[in-house]
């Protein structure tokens, strides 16, 4: 299908829904799913790791009298950036707490003798009893790694000691098991060979952070010696600024950039659950910031959920309640004050327009001004103007952008003068979901159509879903057919003002396929007086439209039938604001959607659908007879019949003037017939025939005639 303005309906506005979307083949379906969350309060991020030293308390290693458990270059760079100092540990046991940072679970059974796991299982988790040295049962709860392979993201556990890549077997050297929490789930366990070989060397980090081409999240495990178990925090320290530290030279660790680094314990001395170093580490941490705020290990798997895009009723286990680490973003968004971007987020595949949504929050001055940069150009691409009066701005919208990787900037203003800011970096897919119509920036009066084709990656679509101005609730949702491939069309009427529709779609594998357009909707603009909406058409279709530019110049109208990318016709401008066209159409019968789209020499489009039935029960002319010449008085003879309810009146125009020539009250029957004759002037001429039924039904038929 084009996308080319001129060449049909999809150049990229809506209320409540009017009609029922459509799939391509015709069947008639209600559309409904969920959108992964529209605004979080920790910021995205690209690249997540998360780094796990072993059994030693936070008195221990920031004691800088006892040089061999003193860690300087973690205790440094946690103060540069930020720090916890209330975390604590869930469960003594290695494993136990891999699995807490993992699936949000000890997966324990807390009635056993001994066990370390609180007295129930958070809610959605089981018992595989698991200890702090193994577990005997595969895994199936939900985990970090299923939601990021569903989210079609990427991930690695960078182990040093691994034997080799994918490696599932026991303790081996340095190596421990129990330390590497991805083996224990089914989603590697039981998953294929390159879900295994997800599970690499440590000595792969090296190269693959040189290729630039670390997953969006990583496990950092160093062995027995060099994770503070088996060695000293010195040389667990050490090792940490040799191996970890060089990550934070690269782009996005660098000053507008969205890396996220935590670094923690599983325990405390001797393996004891209890309080632990925790550093917050990147460029959107507020430097220096220091959290007082009771955390343990479900508190960072809430974190790194939320700064992957999953939402947090997704998170795994004790994830999904815990509370996330916002405060130490609170400089740049998320907290008191500042601006949160909330989309676009990294979760989803998202095809061009991006949606964007952002808030900007004062520290309560009023908000004068948010403007939007892209990719580093210092004129922005956006700009939105407070109310004078709040001190917060929400704004809303979608911008046209080519594949590839992408930044917005975010700039906020208040009346006292201070800047706030916040930035994210997201990828554009060249395919993915395209929405049709409505046209992006498109001015839509009344009706605006709607369509949208998602084509997965090879998987077969599960569902579509629509939404409107980013409420989280779709305004329709359409089941897959089996394949690819997803088409949906149908209209809807949508409150004045400006808009964004986003559409997600959704593969049995969970990716999403995500797009969006913003548009406005306006009392002026494009209007088509007839067919009407809703209209029973027999015979010859009316067509009436009428579009008013802005100011330039109308250059052409083109109007399209069931969102055939060609036009049914096309006609050009005639150098003024404005252009109205009157005809007939011949359209076979069935329910139909005729959308119009016209253009003004400034670009702008102006768009608006009307759907209609053609049936051979409604208005028949029978005459004047269609193209035929006549003299005047010209005669007329029509009929009415309903589809069972009583006609009330049939009204007779001529060439689309709004006032009849003839009206007629019904007889208190479904059929009316009337015959009469109209003094008509010579020439080309169109009779518009409308009745009514006591349902408010319309019917319609015309005719084109000329008069000699």
């Amino acid at each position: 299908m084009s996308t080319d303005c001129h060449d049909g309906p999809y150049s990229t506005g809506i209320t409540q829904l009017r009609r029922g979307l459509r799939l391509a083949s015709g069947g008639v379906l209600l559309l409904v799913f969920t959108v992964a969350a529209f605004a979080q309060s920790i910021p995205g991020s690209s690249h997540v790791i998360l780094v796990i030293e072993e059994n030693h308390s936070y008195n221990t290693v920031t004691n800088q009298n006892d040089s061999t458990n003193y860690m300087p270059w973690l205790v440094s760079t946690g103060a540069t950036y930020g720090h916890a100092t209330n975390y604590t540990t869930n469960s003594s046991g290695s494993l136990l707490d891999y699995l807490w940072l993992s699936s949000g679970s000890c997966h324990s059974d807390p009635t056993a003798s001994n066990n370390a796991c609180p007295a129930s299982l958070p809610a959605g988790t089981h018992d595989f009893q698991c200890t702090g040295g193994g577990c005997p049962e595969i895994i199936t709860d939900n985990n970090i790694f299923q939601l990021i392979d569903n989210a079609g993201l990427s991930w690695k556990v960078y182990a040093e000691s691994l034997p080799s890549i994918g490696y599932m077997g026991g303790d081996s050297g340095e190596y421990a098991e129990r330390h590497n929490p991805a083996k224990w789930y089914s989603t590697v366990a039981s998953g294929s060979q390159a879900e295994k070989n997800k599970m690499v060397p440590f000595s792969q980090f090296s190269t693959d952070l040189a290729n630039n081409a670390l997953p969006t999240y990583s496990i950092i495990v160093p062995n027995l010696l060099d994770d503070a178990h088996d060695g000293t925090p010195q040389a667990a320290d050490t090792w940490l600024q040799n191996n970890v530290a060089p990550v934070l030279n690269q782009s996005y660790f660098q000053s507008g950039g969205d890396g996220l680094l935590i670094i923690t314990f599983d325990n405390g001395d001797s393996d004891i659950a209890g309080q632990v170093y925790t550093a917050v580490i990147g460029p959107k941490v507020t430097k220096g910031f220091v959290s007082n705020t009771a955390y343990q290990h479900p508190s960072t798997l809430a974190t790194i959920c939320a700064s992957l895009g999953i939402a947090a009723g997704s998170c795994p286990g004790a994830g999904s309640t815990a509370t996330a680490m916002a405060d130490f973003f609170r400089g740049i968004g998320g907290g008191s004050s500042g601006v949160s971007i909330s989309n676009p987020s990294n979760v989803p595949q998202i095809a061009s327009p991006v949606p964007f949504q952002a808030t900007a929050t004062s520290k309560g001055l009023p908000i004068t001004a948010m403007k939007v940069y892209l990719d580093g150009n210092p004129q922005e691409i956006a700009t939105f103007n407070g109310n004078g009066s709040s001190s917060t701005l929400t704004a809303q919208s979608a911008f046209a952008m080519a594949a590839g990787t992408h930044t917005f900037n975010v700039n906020a203003w208040d009346t006292g003068g201070a800047i706030y800011q916040s930035q994210i970096t997201f990828t554009v897919a060249s395919s993915g979901m395209n929405i049709g119509a409505p046209g992006l920036q498109s001015q839509v009066t009344g009706v605006s159509p709607f369509t949208a084709t998602a084509t997965s990656n090879g998987l077969p679509i599960t569902a579509m879903k629509v939404y409107l101005d980013f409420n989280p609730n779709p305004i329709s949702t359409l089941n897959g057919n089996g394949t690819s491939q997803l088409t949906a069309t149908g209209t809807y009427s949508f409150t004045n003002g400006p808009h964004v529709l986003i559409v997600n779609a959704w593969d049995n594998a969970g990716k999403v396929y995500q797009s969006a357009v913003a548009f406005n909707v306006s009392t002026s603009g494009m209007v088509i007086g007839t067919p009407g909406n809703g209209s029973q058409i027999t015979g010859g279709l009316p067509f009436s439209a009428g579009v008013t530019s802005n100011g330039p110049f109308i250059t052409a109208m083109k109007v399209y039938l069931d969102y055939s990318g060609t036009p049914l016709a096309t006609y050009n401008g005639n150098n003024t604001n404005n252009l109205t066209v009157n005809t007939v159409y011949s359209i076979a019968s069935g329910t139909h959607t005729l959308i119009v789209n016209a253009w003004d020499s400034g670009g702008q489009i102006y768009q608006s659908a009307v759907t209609f039935t053609v049936s051979s029960t409604g208005v028949v002319i029978n005459t004047p007879a269609s193209n035929s010449q006549v003299s005047s008085p010209v005669h007329f003879s029509a009929t009415a019949t309903s589809n069972g309810t009583v006609i009330t009146a049939m009204n007779v125009y001529l060439d689309y003037n709004p006032t009849p020539i003839g009206s007629y009250n019904g007889n208190g029957t479904s059929t009316l017939t009337e015959q009469t004759s109209y003094s008509i002037g010579s020439g080309n001429h169109i009779l518009i025939v409308n009745a009514w039924d006591g349902n408010g039904q319309i019917y319609q038929s015309a005719v084109s005639f000329t008069v000699q």
